[in-house]
């Protein structure tokens, strides 16, 4: 692991290691449905930048954000402190297997040119609030969008997201689902990284639904193996032209 790389939560640790199955699942769903354009990672706590190596060749712009204003400070150290040799140093294991997954993939160095060409300044947005028009081609919700105190608000940061899309955009987004609100949980719903709703693929589609979105897609993945927060849903939905 670098020491060197700015992160201030140990939640964050896991995007200095290998990517284990569950985070191979994630850059494949990202490679796949982010394409293009615009793109917002909202709620991107201080990962924004690692799963950016999985797309950062596919896009145009690319803003993070996250409620916290920890996590935007730290995104913006992250940046400011972006090389070669950092990104090497960081996710050297992470970039190795990325380049298996297709060729012509840029190397460290290009990487890291490209992200500082793509991103935007990281702001801090709250998905409860209206925060955009219309401006984004693609917003991406990883464990994000579902770290709100009930449905109620989990319904309108969907419709927020929804109304921050460009016709036709997509949100694409995953969601780690958990057996029981353990003590864990309940550490993690206190700092805000998870939260009290907790829906299973039929109440996420609902909910999408509700807010407007259409072209719903939904596939459940157990790579994370056994334990109480065992299954991840993979989702992308459409505002209609």
């Amino acid at each position: 692991m670098s020491a060197d790389f700015p992160l201030t939560h140990p939640y964050f640790a896991y995007i200095l290691a290998p990517p284990t199955p569950l985070r191979r699942a994630k850059f494949q769903h990202l490679r796949r449905y982010v394409q293009g354009g615009a793109v917002l990672d909202l709620g991107c706590g201080e990962s924004g930048l690692y799963w950016a190596l999985g797309y950062v060749s596919d896009i145009d712009r690319l803003h993070l954000a996250d409620v916290n204003p920890q996590f935007v400070a730290t995104i913006r150290q992250q940046i400011d402190l972006l090389d070669p040799l950092l990104l090497e140093a960081a996710f050297g294991a992470t970039l190795a297997w990325l380049g298996t997954l297709a060729e012509g993939l840029p190397h460290t160095a290009a990487f890291a040119e490209r992200l500082l060409d793509a991103l935007a300044p990281p702001t801090v947005i709250d998905m409860l609030r209206p925060f955009a028009d219309a401006a984004y081609d693609t917003i991406i919700s990883l464990e994000a969008v579902e770290c709100v105190a009930d449905a109620t608000a989990f319904l309108t940061a969907l419709r927020h997201s929804y109304a921050a899309l460009r016709p036709g955009g997509v949100l694409v987004g995953d969601l780690l689902r958990y057996a029981e609100p353990d003590a864990i949980v309940q550490e993690l719903i206190a700092q805000g990284l998870e939260g009290q709703v907790n829906p299973d693929a039929a109440q996420l589609h609902t909910a999408l639904q509700v807010a407007g979105f259409d072209a719903i897609t939904m596939a459940q993945d157990h790579t994370s193996g056994a334990g109480n927060r065992a299954t991840c849903l993979f989702y992308t939905a459409r505002r209609p032209r």
